[in-house]
């Protein structure tokens, strides 16, 4: 009789973000094909993915850049990496800015070069982080899967990294706090980090999982604490309420239709 009071699954975020997060996802599927996402491995902030000594130089910064390549399958040789000075904090994703952009992709006749703040080798999560995402720009613009100028590019650019498995990174790099102190006082501050929010992130996650068929996957403990709730509550509402990406008639991922692009981005004929 208690089951009578058990509140009905919701989504963890509201229905505009929803219909984009799921019909993005669907794009991606379009895109890179379901396999990319099935076949990925999700990497974790570990030594088995990154068994390199970490030291904070510019050298040590490389080598996890080069390991964030391999993982999303890109040849970090065609590719220029600077580690640029800047006075503005670290904030993953940020690209595009003319001026102290933390990462900042930059294509031109001589190649793809890419710009991070020196300041992010401070911190190696957000590190990787910077560099999945300016990668997927890679995946993106280089290849003409997007053209850079529609609304919501910077947000399907966060989007690939969960896709092609860099999600505990994107996750929990949303919101980094920092601490100062010097002799007479001290300091901490917070700051929100990427495109997507903690809620959007964990809802994509979920939608990830259900395109792998993943119910319970054990990366999920990788994931903080806020991020992994919206990510469980996102896989209850899926199962309850939601088609999401997959069509519960075929079992297959739904195709994105025209009247669900937003305006300024055309469907790949």
């Amino acid at each position: 009789m208690f089951g009578w009071f058990r509140r009905k699954p919701t989504c963890p975020v509201a229905p505009p973000a929803r219909a984009w997060l799921e019909s993005r996802t669907r794009w991606l599927v379009g895109e890179f094909g379901l396999a990319a996402a099935r076949n990925a491995v999700m990497i974790l902030p570990t030594p088995a993915f990154f068994p390199e000594k970490y030291d904070g130089s510019d050298e040590a910064g490389r080598i996890l850049f080069d390991s964030v390549c391999r993982f999303m399958r890109i040849n970090p040789g065609g590719l220029v990496l600077h580690f640029v000075e800047s006075q503005r904090p670290v904030i993953p994703g940020v690209s595009h800015s003319s001026s102290g952009a933390v990462g900042l992709y930059e294509e031109g006749v001589e190649g793809v070069r890419i710009r991070i703040d020196a300041k992010a080798l401070e911190d190696p999560l957000a590190l990787v982080a910077i560099a999945a995402h300016e990668l997927s720009h890679v995946l993106l613009l280089s290849q003409r899967r997007l053209t850079g100028h529609e609304r919501d590019h910077e947000g399907i650019t966060d989007l690939l990294t969960v896709y092609l498995g860099l999600g505990v990174f994107t996750a929990n790099t949303r919101v980094r706090d920092r601490s100062t102190r010097s002799a007479a006082t001290e300091s901490w501050s917070i700051s929100k980090l990427g495109y997507l929010d903690q809620p959007e992130v964990g809802y994509a996650l979920a939608l990830w999982a259900r395109l792998r068929e993943e119910t319970k996957p054990a990366w999920a403990s990788a994931l903080c604490t806020d991020v992994r709730s919206y990510f469980e509550q996102g896989v209850r509402w899926l199962a309850a309420e939601g088609d999401g990406v997959i069509d519960t008639t075929t079992g297959s991922p739904r195709l994105l239709s025209d009247d669900e692009a937003p305006p300024g981005f055309e469907k790949r004929k």
